[in-house]
C-alpha cells in the first residue's frame, strides 16, 4: 500500500474513533435502575450519582469507572454499570445511619462520626431519634455542629453500645439498638432512653458502662410494662445505690 493509502486509512480510523467518541458524548442514559438502597430513595440516589448532563454520557460513566469510580459520604460503596448505551444500574451499599436530630422541621441523619448524610422530613423505625441537643449549624456531608460537643459524644457512646450489644426479648435475640426509639439529653448532661412504653433514666456520665450492661440484664424483666426504670444514682452492684422500676 502506498504512503498516501496508509495515511488515508489512518485518517479514516481517526475519524471513526472521533465519531464514536462524539456519539458517546452526545448519548445520554435515560433509564436508571437503583439497587441496594434502604433509607435513600431511588430518585435521591439517581440525582446524586447520575445528575442530568454530561455525567449521564456512556463515555463519562466508563471513564468514571476506570479512573477512581464513584465515592460519596452516604455510601460504603457505589458502582454504576451500563445496560446498553441508554440504560444503567446504580448499585449502592448505604452507610449506617446512627441517629437523627430534629432541626427546623427536618430530620438530620448522621453516621457514627456525626457527619450529616441526609436531611429529610422522613423518619425510619430502625434509626434512633436524638433529642435535647441544640444544633448550631448543619451542612450536608459535614460534621453536625451542636452547642455542647461533650453531650453529643455522650449520646454517640450510648448509641455505639446499643449497636454492639445484643438482648433477648420475647425469645428473639437482637441488638439493643433495635428496641430503642429515642435517646435524649435531659437536665443538661443526663441521658435517657425510650423503648416503647419503658423510659430508662441513665443519669449523668458516671458508671455509664456499668448501667448499660445491667440494663441488658434487667430490660427483659420489665419489657411489656409501662413506666420508668430509674438508674440515675446506680453505681454498680457493690455500692449502696440501686435501680428500680416505677410503673406508670
Amino acid at each position: 500500500m502506498s504512503r498516501r493509502g496508509k495515511l488515508l486509512v489512518i485518517l479514516l480510523i481517526v475519524l471513526l474513533f472521533a465519531g464514536i467518541a462524539a456519539a458517546g458524548l452526545l448519548l445520554r442514559v435515560k433509564e436508571v435502575q437503583v439497587a441496594g438502597q434502604s433509607h435513600f430513595s431511588s430518585e435521591e440516589i439517581e440525582a446524586l450519582v447520575l445528575p442530568e448532563g454530561l455525567s449521564r454520557s456512556p463515555l463519562a460513566i466508563l471513564a468514571k469507572k476506570l479512573f477512581g469510580g464513584y465515592s460519596y459520604p452516604q455510601f460504603e460503596s457505589c458502582s454504576v454499570s451500563l445496560n446498553g448505551l441508554t440504560a444503567a444500574t446504580v448499585q449502592v451499599k448505604e452507610k449506617r445511619l446512627y441517629g437523627y436530630v430534629p432541626h427546623f422541621g427536618s430530620n438530620l441523619f448522621f453516621d457514627k462520626d456525626g457527619v450529616v448524610l441526609k436531611s429529610s422530613a422522613d423518619s425510619y423505625p430502625d434509626v434512633i431519634k436524638v433529642s435535647g441537643l441544640q444544633v448550631e449549624t448543619a451542612v450536608l456531608n459535614e460534621p453536625l455542629k451542636v452547642e455542647n460537643e461533650k453531650n453529643f459524644k455522650l449520646v454517640a457512646t450510648v448509641i455505639d453500645f446499643l449497636a454492639t450489644h445484643q438482648i433477648t426479648l420475647d425469645n428473639v435475640t437482637m441488638y439493643l439498638y433495635a428496641v430503642v426509639d429515642e435517646a435524649s439529653i435531659y437536665d443538661g448532661a443526663s441521658v435517657s432512653l425510650k423503648m416503647g412504653d419503658v423510659t430508662v433514666l441513665l443519669g449523668k456520665n458516671v458508671d455509664l458502662q456499668e448501667k448499660l450492661l445491667d440494663l441488658v440484664a434487667t430490660l427483659p424483666q420489665v419489657w411489656g410494662r409501662s413506666g420508668t426504670l430509674h438508674m440515675e444514682e446506680y453505681a454498680g452492684a457493690d455500692t449502696g445505690h440501686v435501680y428500680y422500676f416505677e410503673d406508670r
